[in-house]
């Protein structure tokens, strides 16, 4: 934890310099977690209807993605010159190796949003490096998302390497990155898979997401999970090893009710694109919704503006990069089917009702989302109270909160 901490801290001192010219979103919450989260734990549903005026225009937009290399800062980076080049709106691209301390960023109001896919799910459940008096649950609202038919994931090894499915990681040695829960978790899920746990494996502590494919080449770790398309493995299938993917077979009912039981915001799903597949050669992994996501204090104009220039510039960018052909307006709003329990920011709701395309059964979705974030929200606080009177250390916190969670139904 205080490693965790640490980093935070040391990421945003670093980053002091290069937010200087940011335009500041809304005024930070606490990092205070009984304030960050009780104070805002409220069961409106109520949503903004559209407005005549529109919201002016900003001047400057800020977004927190991965390490610059990595498959997001690559696909951003085409997403923010098309906004660029439609609306003139210049967008400011902060690449931070650790979603934790991105997080933290754009909590403290440097940033407007970031682009995040798993750390999605466990900050908005308080799970993982979230489990902690310093977060908790937050309160966050969806901007955009997207679920790319050839955006998928896979366990990528050394072309040498004797690995063949997730049981033969028995022993191996798996990267973890501190303070970047949305990466760790993934290895909960495979091991959970393979029906292994860490204490099969030897974790191996790697500072960030973009050296963890470094550190697969150089054999200091076994295996690392990343986008097929992403250039680092793109790189090292051209070195020496190669490489090889892993497949999570779609088959494997029990291997695959074991890793949703872990992360339930992954899905099976099959590419055909990336260094050693095709179409006649698919590739089975998994997909999780890459989301524009903000915290609840963002402004409502600011929100509305990203909503409507990711969706409006899409035809612009969705040819340039395969993970944002399915970055459409129409595949956005697909959340019930698609069965993503996130919340829409109210500003981006004020854009889909301006467009006629907010619907009652989105409407009810989102209700229903926000009511279990309500739940959510009220036993984090009675969780964090019996915590106190039973004067637990910060290191039981996250056993004690599973077991309230646990008593909070998914959305359905």
């Amino acid at each position: 934890m205080r490693k965790n901490l640490w980093l935070m801290a040391t990421c945003v001192v670093l980053l002091l310099g290069l937010l200087a010219g940011c335009t500041k979103t809304t005024t930070p919450t606490t990092t205070s977690s009984r304030t960050v989260t009780a104070t805002t734990a409220t069961t409106s549903t109520a949503t903004p209807a559209a407005s005549a005026a529109t919201p002016e225009k900003p001047k400057l937009l800020t977004v927190v993605t991965l390490d610059v290399g990595t498959k997001q800062y690559v696909a951003t980076g085409m997403v923010t010159e098309a906004i660029r080049d439609k609306f003139g709106i210049p967008v400011r691209m902060v690449p931070i190796g650790v979603g934790l301390n991105g997080l933290f960023v754009v909590r403290s109001g440097q940033a407007n949003w970031i682009y995040t896919s798993g750390d999605a799910y466990t900050s908005r459940e308080g799970t993982e490096a979230f489990a902690n008096r310093a977060w908790g649950p937050q309160k966050m609202r969806m901007l955009y998302e997207f679920l790319s038919a050839q955006d998928v994931s896979g366990l990528m090894v050394r072309g040498d390497s004797a690995i063949n499915t997730p049981k033969d990681l028995k022993g191996k040695k798996l990267p973890t990155i501190p303070g970047y829960p949305a990466f760790n978790s993934i290895f909960d899920a495979i091991l959970a898979f393979g029906g292994l746990t860490w204490n099969d494996v030897t974790k191996v502590e790697v500072p960030s997401y973009a050296q963890v494919a470094d550190a697969l080449t150089q054999g200091k770790v076994d295996i690392h999970v990343l986008n097929t398309t992403n250039p680092a493995a793109i790189a090292a299938a051209q070195g020496s090893p190669g490489i090889r993917w892993i497949p999570l077979d779609s088959n494997d009912k029990e291997g695959w009710k074991r890793l949703l039981a872990v992360s339930p915001q992954r899905s099976p799903a099959a590419t055909t694109v990336g260094p050693g597949i095709s179409k006649e050669k698919p590739y089975p992994g998994f997909a999780t919704a890459q989301v524009q996501d903000a915290f609840d204090t963002l402004g409502n104009d600011t929100a509305y503006w990203i909503t409507k220039v990711w969706a409006e510039s899409y035809a612009a960018y969705k040819d340039k990069n395969v993970s944002l052909e399915d970055a459409s307006l129409d595949e956005a709003l697909k959340i019930v089917q698609k069965g993503i329990a996130y919340a829409w920011h109210p500003g981006s709701i004020r854009y889909f009702k301006e467009i006629n395309r907010w619907t009652p059964e989105i409407e009810a979705w989102n209700n229903k989302v926000l009511e279990r974030e309500a739940k959510l929200l009220k036993a984090w606080e009675a969780c964090l109270a019996e915590a106190d009177a039973s004067k637990l250390t910060e290191d039981k916190l996250p056993a004690l909160w599973n077991k309230y969670r646990a008593e909070i139904p998914p959305v359905q």
